[in-house]
């Protein structure tokens, strides 16, 4: 889940973005900040655990007695938990990814924290400098895809369904094992069910974001760690591969 760049001090860190409340992190999570000057994220965003596109939703998603039924059903799930305000004005993918964070975290409580957050924190308080690979606003409206929005109700159902409840532990250890196989089978799942979805939220973000780790890999002066979801580091169009497409060497990291 750690990765060298040859040459240069810099390197890249796969997250899994959510922890166990009770989390056990590895010797090497904490020493890929060391040395650092700078953390590049995917994205900084001011919203901390909300997903991108919950703000501004449409409700055309509600036209159809499906949607109706479909966000009936979700809200009984999310009842369950806590109120959201609104909900019904929710676009389905971002609804869906915090129905998954309500089921998959039933049986192993979420810390209140990402991973993000943590290395922000440490980030804080070394003084080093934090960059993004995408700004924020060109992140969030991803959801609003016209790909996107079409298999997004079928996401939501699935979702409600359970079909990726198991995916917190799963993720989490497989990332804590440094389990490439297992997290690449996750991505497969997904790519399976909504390859749109995959396509437009994880790889073609990928190579979206190669121009700017090329800016960074040049300024060598300033030892960089990249941090970005464990997703987007498996398949054939990885930001490894995106990275190594463009000349870039890369090897695990001991």
């Amino acid at each position: 889940m750690l990765w060298n760049i040859r040459g240069i001090p810099h390197q890249i860190l796969a997250s899994p973005h959510l922890i166990p409340a009770s989390h056990f992190l590895p010797p090497w999570y904490w020493s890929a900040h060391e040395l650092k000057h700078r953390i590049v994220f995917e994205f900084t965003n001011p919203n901390g655990l909300r997903f991108p596109g919950m703000e501004n939703a449409a409700k055309s998603h509600l036209n159809t007695s499906k949607g109706t039924e479909i966000y009936r059903k979700a809200a009984e799930v999310i009842g369950s938990a806590f109120l959201i305000h609104g909900m019904d004005a929710l676009k389905p993918i971002p609804l869906g990814h915090h129905i998954n964070q309500i089921l998959q975290t039933r049986n192993m409580p979420m810390h209140r924290k990402t991973l993000e957050d943590l290395s922000t924190s440490l980030a804080l308080s070394h003084g080093l400098i934090i960059d993004e690979l995408e700004p924020f606003e060109e992140a969030a409206p991803i959801a609003s895809l016209p790909e996107c929005e079409s298999c997004g109700l079928d996401f939501l159902e699935q979702s409600i369904r359970g079909a990726f409840a198991d995916e917190f532990p799963r993720m989490f250890y497989a990332w804590q094992r440094r389990n490439l196989v297992e997290i690449e089978a996750i991505f497969c799942h997904h790519k399976n069910l909504f390859p749109h979805m995959v396509k437009a939220s994880l790889c073609d973000r990928n190579r979206k974001w190669t121009d700017n780790p090329l800016r960074f890999l040049s300024q060598q002066t300033i030892p960089t760690l990249f941090m970005v979801g464990a997703l987007h580091c498996v398949g054939e169009n990885s930001f490894l591969e995106c990275l190594r497409r463009n000349g870039v060497e890369i090897t695990e990291a001991p």
